[in-house]
């Protein structure tokens, strides 16, 4: 049916067109440029805590499990040398694959959420990186 239209001596109903008001841009002067950028590496840059699984604290890793980090970066090694694994959304956990399965790399590239996302995360340090901005990756 037709809608009601506005109750009688009521202003006219602007247009949609009129509605839609433009946000000044903010003047060049007053625009704010990070200089350093800080990111936490687990869970943020990793789609899991890769350190508490080579800790064995929580599910994910086989044993031998290190908390040191001599020993986590020995244990990386023998992941990445032992298969081809794939970032799990459904289980938020980085698992084998068969060999030759699309999308599978190293246990590092799983943990960091797959191939793609290495490729992405790649582009986008390296776009700000490019635009001078200083990163630094704080981690345990």
């Amino acid at each position: 049916g037709k809608q009601p239209g506005p109750p009688p001596g009521a202003p006219p109903v602007p247009q949609k067109a009129a509605m839609v008001a433009k946000a000044p841009s903010p003047p060049a002067a007053t625009t704010a440029r990070a200089k350093h950028i800080y990111f936490d590496f687990d869970q943020t840059i990793s789609r899991i805590h890769v350190f508490k699984q080579l800790a064995g604290w929580e599910p994910g890793v086989k044993p031998p499990h290190s908390q040191s980090e001599r020993g986590q970066i020995h244990r990386l090694a023998m992941l990445n040398g032992s298969g081809q694994y794939q970032y799990s959304a459904g289980s938020g956990l980085v698992v084998e694959c068969p060999p030759g399965t699309a999308g599978a790399g190293s246990w590092t590239s799983g943990a960091l959420g797959g191939l793609e996302r290495v490729k992405e995360l790649h582009a986008f340090f390296s776009d700000l990186q490019a635009s001078g901005v200083k990163l630094t990756v704080i981690t345990k």
